[in-house]
């Protein structure tokens, strides 16, 4: 028969979605299998479940015996009541199997507390006091899965892992206990934290916590045991029970089985020090015995998109799917948002529509069932997903207000960094450069403040890309190499492409082809790694080598796939931009039909993605094909309305120079100086700046023999 989402009978009320059972009021430990061993019996209660029809519904074909369904449902019948061989609600057949014989009574669903009601629980790494190595997995490990563990109850609200590593690193090394753990629950809008230590005493491992408030003293207790893992989990329930006495679920480990517990929890701990695919290993040891071990399965898809597995979109559906058999709404906001994310990474086709759905979906669920962390990253993700589709505006409203909302209640300071950075990005497509600049300054202080070496890497190569573009490249250049010296932390592929595309654009503008030669040799083994897709991030900075190197046919080729991805992903910004460089490309090889057909291109985009850099790069190319037409006066006019169009920067300056160059040429000394004096550091730092403002020799402007301006040669015929 279908169940309902709440079903009573006897002295029980069961709630399916939430997949929680109340004895006489007071919530029950179920472990998974005896769950669903319960439900199945109640659905089918009006016949007898066979036991090969139970051993197959539950244990999906593996090979078990008929011992341990026999207790699975002496842990059933001991959780509704049904204890002292009355078999009053389950009742044995003998050799055949199992009937449920209670009477199902009508009842209502009862209420999911809200937000405001969940108390909110930081977990502290473990401290390893035992003296042995063999022990240090325990630190994040055992940490991470008493997470896991608390993170599936409705009164409770976990602090999501690394944001509590990321305010962690911030604290005096020498903080006292207590004076650290005041500290985080300010930090991270904490109800209590949750510090423990293990230690040997005698032959026995003990493990001490304490779980501390603002004013009352919270759950605190020594455990004794032989395995971390079990000890973990059972200082888990005693926390809960000790947070929410009055309706508490109590906590029941997702395996009974120590390794696989152990397995999990050295898995969690190389993904919390970003070793994801280490990690993912470590989880498939787990679902190769328990295949629907839900816990693994997260974890596991967690490690498959952080390391940009393209095999996250498989796992991560097939976990969606069983969390919405269940009724999980927790699980399908963490798994909307890994979606989402993995989507962001992956340049599939039709990625980006698919990802802003995901997360979408998953803020819905995060608001439903008061997740602040999930929902924070959600609403991130999803500003950037509209990023990469071109809705810039809407995507700086959203940031702003996620920028608000986090300043004004005390968010966060990682949080915060990763808004900034992607507030910095949609600043620097608006042209505001110098306003990027300043966010890019503040997220940089804290990487730094929390050793995180790969994230200032990317922020270093950026600010060198953002200064770049004013005109700054001294500075620039100094913090592209300053980059370099986090390369050897870089874990994922995104961020190693990423830093490379910038490069490109630095190294590019300044001719410094070796430079540029020396960071993909150092960034190919992330970026070219075996079994995973290239970025085209990657792509698009082997193709701008090509440029410089002056190899048009393997420049032109890869810059075809990279807009081929961009298309097929539906990532309509990076589209524009490589469209623009392929137009750069066209012009820099002096084809002309190729031009034209990259400036019609660029004409047909959506007008959200037509901005004031897009409109003066297509107005200084109109002037380039009219130059090389003997159109010299139309030229000019081109270039100066290029000037007019654009915003402060790259562009801008390049306009302003190509016009100089024009005037001087043409005799006209004072008009070319007037223009000169608006190119400040220009003049100074660029190849074709210093020859601008330069002496000439022979009626001709001197180059420096480091560079031939090579990004605005094909407007320099007579230099060349």
């Amino acid at each position: 028969m279908p169940l309902a989402d709440t079903l009573r009978f006897a002295r029980c009320e069961l709630s399916v979605p939430r997949r929680e059972l109340w004895l006489d009021g007071q919530t029950q430990a179920v472990a998974p299998k005896v769950f669903d061993l319960l439900l199945h019996l109640i659905e089918h209660c009006g016949r007898v479940v066979g036991k090969e029809e139970l051993l197959n519904h539950l244990w999906h074909g593996r090979v078990v015996s008929e011992g341990v369904l026999a207790r699975s449902v002496m842990q059933a019948r001991k959780a509704i009541g049904d204890e002292g061989g009355e078999e009053a609600l389950i009742k044995t057949i003998h050799k055949v199997g199992y009937r449920f014989v209670g009477s199902l009574l009508p009842a209502a669903a009862a209420p999911l507390p809200s937000a405001t009601q969940q108390r909110r629980v930081a977990v502290l790494p473990i401290e390893n006091r035992t003296g042995e190595t063999r022990f240090d997995w325990i630190s994040l490990g055992l940490a991470a899965l008493v997470c896991n563990a608390l993170s599936g109850r409705v009164a409770l609200a976990v602090v999501d892992l690394n944001l509590m590593l990321f305010e962690l690193g911030q604290l005096p090394a020498d903080m006292g206990s207590r004076e650290k753990a005041d500290a985080l629950r300010q930090r991270l809008g904490a109800d209590c934290v949750l510090q423990s230590v293990l230690r040997w005493q005698g032959n026995a491992l003990w493990l001490a916590y304490q779980c501390t408030g603002e004013v009352e003293a919270g759950p605190a207790g020594t455990l004794r045991g032989d395995e971390p893992s079990e000890m973990a989990l059972r200082m888990a329930a005693e926390v809960a029970q000790g947070l929410c006495p009055q309706g508490a679920v109590p906590l029941v480990p997702e395996s009974q089985d120590p390794f696989v517990n152990q397995v999990i929890g050295r898995g969690t701990q190389l993904a919390a020090q970003y070793q994801f695919r280490a990690a993912a290993k470590f989880f498939e040891v787990v679902l190769e015995l328990e295949p629907r071990n839900s816990a693994a399965q997260l974890e596991y898809l967690r490690s498959l998109t952080n390391g940009e597995d393209p095999r996250a979109l498989e796992v991560g559906t097939a976990l969606l799917s069983q969390a919405r058999e269940v009724g999980d709404e927790r699980l399908q906001a963490i798994v909307h948002l890994a979606l989402g994310h993995a989507l962001l990474m992956g340049e599939t086709r039709g990625a980006i529509p698919n990802a802003v759905d995901h997360l979408a979906q998953s803020i819905r669920s995060a608001s439903a069932v008061g997740a602040p962390d999930i929902l924070v990253r959600a609403r991130l993700g999803q500003a950037m997903a509209l990023r990469l589709q071109g809705d810039v505006p809407r995507a700086e409203a959203a940031l702003n207000a996620l920028h608000h909302e986090l300043s004004t209640v005390g968010g966060s300071r990682l949080h915060l960094s990763l808004v900034k950075d992607n507030l910095a990005v949609v600043e620097a497509e608006q042209g505001h450069l110098l306003k990027a600049r300043n966010l890019l300054d503040e997220v940089l202080l804290l990487n730094r403040a929390h050793g995180l070496r790969s994230a200032a890497s990317l922020t270093l190569m950026n600010l060198a890309r953002i200064n770049a573009g004013l005109g700054c490249l001294a500075l620039a250049r100094s913090q592209a190499a300053e980059s370099e010296q986090g390369f050897d932390s870089l874990q994922q592929p995104h961020a190693a492409a990423s830093i490379a595309e910038a490069a490109a654009e630095v190294y590019g503008e300044l001719g410094l082809v070796r430079d540029l030669d020396r960071v993909l040799e150092r960034l190919a083994p992330l970026c070219e790694r075996a079994g995973l897709p290239p970025k085209s991030q990657w792509l698009t900075a082997r193709a701008r080598r090509e440029m410089c190197a002056g190899r048009a046919e393997a420049a032109g080729a890869l810059f075809k796939r990279t807009v081929a991805m961009a298309q097929r992903s539906q990532a309509h910004l990076r589209l524009r931009y490589r469209q623009l460089w392929r137009l750069e490309m066209s012009l820099r090889f002096g084809d002309v039909v190729a031009a034209e057909a990259r400036l019609a291109q660029l004409a047909e985009l959506p007008a959200v993605l037509i901005n004031g850099e897009l409109q003066s790069a297509m107005a200084r190319a109109r002037a380039a094909l009219a130059f090389r037409l003997g159109h010299a006066e139309q030229a000019l006019k081109h270039l100066e309305d290029a000037v007019s169009l654009a915003p402060a920067g790259r562009w801008r300056a390049m306009a302003l120079m190509d016009a100089a160059w024009m005037d001087l040429t043409a005799g006209r000394t004072g008009q070319a100086q007037m223009r000169l004096r608006a190119l400040s550091p220009w003049l100074d730092e660029h190849p074709l700046g210093r020859a601008l403002n330069g002496q000439s020799s022979n009626g001709r402007f001197v180059l420096p023999h480091t560079s031939t301006a090579a990004d605005i040669e094909w407007l320099l015929p007579s230099l060349r």
